[in-house]
């Protein structure tokens, strides 16, 4: 999947954002699996205070249990608030009646209120088993019912359709909120099916939200229960197929009809197909995944730092200084040379894989040390600034001569061979555009063309500009850690 970005996205209120994270999602290959129906109008003369009903003559009503909040032009009925959850109840298919709880009763409505109220989605589940679709499920559920300045995203397991629920939680799971507003800010959004970062600007005010699957260099094995399996230990369990597991690693069993995610280890490998569970914590139903999938999924927001939470947090073997801080943080870092290798993946593979050398001052280009989630670096400040851009493998720098378009940058001076920067980056580093990071398409002797899509938000004049492998922009989460995102791929 190609990765998507929006730079410098302007967005005149909380919905347009709310638009553009959704498109942006499901472009970047992230399965929208509730939420999502058209909003319904209902005339405040529509409004029955004698039984709750609400009467609506277009549109199609939600299914029952379905999240919804209400808005309205006027005012709202008394008993109702806006920027809060409601779930539908006693649906028809013109009308229905509002619940403050899962298939509760009715909330009491005294007054019809004015205007005309609309009832609109509530929030949003995702859902994502990484790149190479090789990955446990994760979901994350964008809430937006909240005050209404503020995106809420939820880190899960699983997201139950029916109940409208999460199961099977992070550890030390928490809701980060994303601040926008509702007379205009800047959106930017990184990412593809591994993970994604958010980011906004409102004035001089920036905030990020990240999550996803943050690891790269672990291993996976993974297979599927044959047929149910119950709690107690010593269980023998029926599986697609055994192939490479051992008995020395903290494996995970995740079920298919959300019923949770707890560590497992294997007394023993049976056959091809036969294995049996030290300890089964609860019952799982046929399609249960086991295996060593290293979720770490979770997010950062505003002036948190490593807030990614391990599965089932367990200590290494042997490894007494090995423990989760209060975020969910494993202390130990996986690159001790202490641990043997062939252990590091596995009894570390709940670790988030963040940079190891944090202090570390970055400059032109990354060095060694940092961590790159192929278009994610975390890194220490470096007197780097909001919105700096630098620059990997630099190819080649310039000013441009001018007579560009939106697509187009000219140098006369060059002297390139063509297509010498195809697939290349291109970063405007001074002048009209300054900070631009884009993708190139082809090259002239001495004209760049950007790749079907990219377009210059502000056109260059004779502006300077950096040909590099890589282009990333730099923001700052706090003191001692922050992220450089890969634009331009």
């Amino acid at each position: 999947m190609a990765y998507k970005t929006i730079v410098s996205k302007y967005c005149a209120n909380r919905q347009a954002a709310l638009d553009e994270i959704y498109t942006t999602m499901s472009g970047m290959g992230w399965e929208l699996v509730d939420g999502n129906f058209s909003p319904i109008t209902v005339s405040y003369t529509a409004v029955n205070i004698s039984d709750e009903t609400f009467t609506t003559t277009s549109g199609s009503v939600p299914a029952n249990a379905t999240p919804v909040q209400i808005t309205t032009t006027g005012t709202i009925p008394t008993g109702l608030a806006i920027n809060t959850l409601y779930y539908v109840v006693s649906r028809t298919d013109t009308t229905f009646k509002l619940s403050t709880t899962y298939n509760g009763s009715a909330v009491n409505i005294t007054a019809q209120g004015t205007g005309n109220h609309t009832i609109k989605e509530a929030l949003r589940v995702y859902r994502s088993n990484g790149e190479n679709s090789d990955k446990i499920y994760e979901y994350i559920v964008i809430y937006s019912y909240t005050v209404n300045t503020i995106i809420y995203f939820y880190p899960a397991y699983y997201w139950n359709t029916t109940t409208k629920v999460t199961a099977g939680l992070p550890y030390n799971v928490t809701t980060y909120d994303l601040n926008t507003s509702e007379s205009g800010f800047y959106l930017w959004i990184y990412g593809n099916k591994n993970l994604v970062h958010v980011l906004t600007k409102i004035s001089s005010t920036y905030d990020r939200m990240m999550f996803g699957h943050l690891n790269k260099s672990l291993h996976t094995v993974v297979t599927t229960t044959s047929s149910g399996i119950a709690t107690g230990t010593g269980v023998p369990v029926t599986v697609a197929s055994t192939t490479g597991f051992d008995l020395i690693t903290n494996y995970q069993i995740i079920g298919a009809s959300g019923e949770g995610r707890d560590p497992i280890n294997l007394n023993s490998i049976d056959g091809p197909t036969q294995m049996t569970i030290t300890t089964v914590a609860r019952n799982y139903a046929a399609g249960a995944l086991i295996g060593i999938q290293p979720s770490t999924f979770g997010g950062v927001s505003g002036g948190a730092t490593t807030n990614w939470y391990p599965t089932c947090p367990q200590q290494a073997a042997g490894i007494a200084t090995c423990g989760v801080t209060s975020n969910g943080v494993f202390s130990q870092p996986i690159t001790n040379t202490s641990i043997d290798p062939d252990y590091r993946s596995n009894r570390y593979l709940l670790l988030p894989l963040w940079m190891t050398e944090q202090e570390e001052n970055l400059t032109s280009a990354f060095s060694a040390g940092a961590y790159n989630d192929e278009y994610l670096l975390t890194c220490g400040d470096g007197g780097l600034t909001q919105e700096d851009t630098f620059s990997v493998g630099r190819l080649d720098t310039g000013t441009s001569s001018g007579s560009n378009d939106s697509t187009t940058l000219n140098d006369t001076t060059k002297s390139w061979t063509t297509n010498a920067y195809a697939g290349k980056v291109i970063i405007i580093t001074s002048g009209t555009g300054l900070g631009q990071i884009k993708k190139i398409a082809s090259n002239t002797t001495t004209s760049i063309t950007l790749e079907s899509g990219w377009t210059f938000e502000i056109v260059p004049t004779t502006s300077g500009y950096i040909i590099c492998d890589e282009g990333y922009r730099y923001s700052l989460v706090t003191s001692g850690l922050s992220l450089a995102s890969r634009e331009g791929c």
